[in-house]
Order: C-alpha cells, then sequence, then structure tokens
C-alpha cells in the first residue's frame, strides 16, 4: 500500500476535519494531522483512532507509528506521539515461550535460545534425558510378560503332547 492510499484510508475512516500526509520509513510510518486555526482536535483519541486503523489493516513490516498534529501554515508541531503497532507480547524482546517438559520425549532434542535470564546458564548444552529409571521398569515388565507368554504356551505344549 502506497503513502498516498494509506492517508486516503485515514482521511476517510477518521472522519475528522484533518489533512492527512503520510511518510513511511522502513517500519515507521509518520502521520502529520493538519488543522485548520478554527478547529480543535483530541489529538490523543485521533491517535488512538490512527492506531486502531493501522492495525486493522496490518500493513506488512510496519512496526510504529508517530502522530504528529499542528495547525497548517505552522512549522512547530502542538501534538507528538509514538505508538506501537506489534502485538505487545511480540514487541517485548524477552518473550519466552516454554514449550517442552522434561519428560515430554518428543520436543527432547529442541533447544529455545531466547535473552531471557532465567534461562541463561553457564553450560549452554542441553541437558540429557535420565531415561534409566523409565526404560529399565519398561524394559522388566516387557520382559516379564514375555516369560510369562513362552510360560503358558510352554505349558500348553507340554499339556498338549501329555
Amino acid at each position: 500500500m502506497t503513502e498516498a492510499e494509506i492517508a486516503a484510508v485515514l482521511q476517510s475512516r477518521l472522519g475528522a476535519p484533518v489533512k492527512i500526509a503520510v511518510k513511511r520509513r522502513q517500519g515507521h510510518l509518520h502521520v502529520l494531522l493538519g488543522r485548520s486555526a478554527e478547529v480543535q482536535l483530541d489529538y490523543p483519541h485521533l491517535t488512538d483512532q490512527v492506531q486502531a486503523e493501522l492495525k486493522a489493516l496490518a500493513l506488512s513490516g510496519l512496526e510504529q507509528v508517530t502522530v504528529y498534529g499542528r495547525e497548517l501554515g505552522r512549522a512547530e508541531y502542538e501534538w507528538e506521539q509514538a505508538r506501537s503497532l506489534l502485538n505487545p507480547t511480540l514487541a517485548m524482546p524477552d518473550t519466552t515461550i516454554s514449550l517442552a517438559e522434561k519428560s515430554d520425549l518428543l520436543l527432547e532434542d529442541l533447544t529455545v535460545v531466547a535473552p531471557n535470564p532465567v534461562n541463561q546458564r553457564s553450560n549452554p548444552q542441553p541437558e540429557p534425558m535420565d531415561r534409566t529409571d523409565t526404560g529399565s521398569r519398561f524394559s522388566l515388565v516387557w520382559l516379564g510378560g514375555a516369560l510369562l507368554a513362552a510360560g503358558i504356551g510352554l505349558a500348553f505344549l507340554i499339556l498338549a503332547f501329555l
């Protein structure tokens, strides 16, 4: 979407008596709201509206918007506020998601690297899972069942030949 298209969408959706100019610089969008001398604006409310409309447009690569307000013909701004357009959870650099418990064998080799101090250890290698307890119990149960089945089969064979 071009800057002119973004400005036209904002102009139609805001419904305020302002002239809107838009400039995009990488992930940052600058929106200038120009008002006539006779009009007083609720800039905080308009900034909320601009942020909501831009989030609804979901423009790719757009992370932040700064809304400026000024009277037409003047150089100085009477309003300036920057807002994030990212999801608050995604905007936080230290956000981590716990993916696995120690007993989850499907994710045992997955290593999650995050800048969270809680996850920082002196040894960056993933902890090996201890399978000795679970594996040995499972093996003994399986072995016992196999021996029982073999014993029952042998008993039937002996009874069949007698």
